[in-house]
């Protein structure tokens, strides 16, 4: 699942690993972005684009990933967002986190917007690998850089 798909971007990325058979679902809440996906893909029978909130989906132990590409700092209650992400994974499924930023690059961009987005920001690294933990997964990998910011966790027994 590509969280905050937006246009589908990342959703070709995903395609080069599902293959045929997987299947690749993009959620937005933004009903104008998912509607430009949907026409991106028409016709690929894997794929699928959801307009709602994440936090209203319903699937459980479904997903084999799930990845929240230039999304995290929007959400309005993180860590109620990795937890319910988390029971949507399936056993040994992955989250990932992830910025091509810095963090401190997303947090400076995002100060000097307007409302809402000037309060959207990305917790620090040590605070979502809590909310990671919390949430029954496991961090496998992490960077935190001038460069960029990437978590990936892993859900176990």
């Amino acid at each position: 699942m590509d969280v905050g798909t937006g246009t589908g971007v990342l959703v070709e990325y995903i395609l080069n690993f599902v293959g045929e058979e997987g299947e690749v679902i993009g959620v937005d809440i933004s009903e104008r972005m998912i509607e430009k996906a949907r026409e991106k893909y028409k016709g690929k029978k894997n794929v699928r684009f959801l307009h709602c909130d994440v936090m209203d989906l319903e699937f459980e132990e479904y997903f084999d990933a799930i990845i929240c590409y230039s999304v995290f700092p929007h959400f309005e209650d993180k860590k109620k967002t990795v937890q319910k992400l988390s029971t949507m994974l399936k056993e040994n499924g992955k989250l990932v986190i992830c910025h091509s930023q810095s963090r401190q690059e997303i947090n400076n961009l995002h100060k000097n917007l307007p409302e809402p987005v000037k309060r959207h920001f990305l917790p620090e690294l040590f605070v979502i690998i809590k909310w990671i933990e919390e949430a029954s997964l496991k961090p496998k990998y992490w960077i935190d850089n001038e460069v960029m910011f990437l978590v990936i966790a892993q859900k176990s027994k």
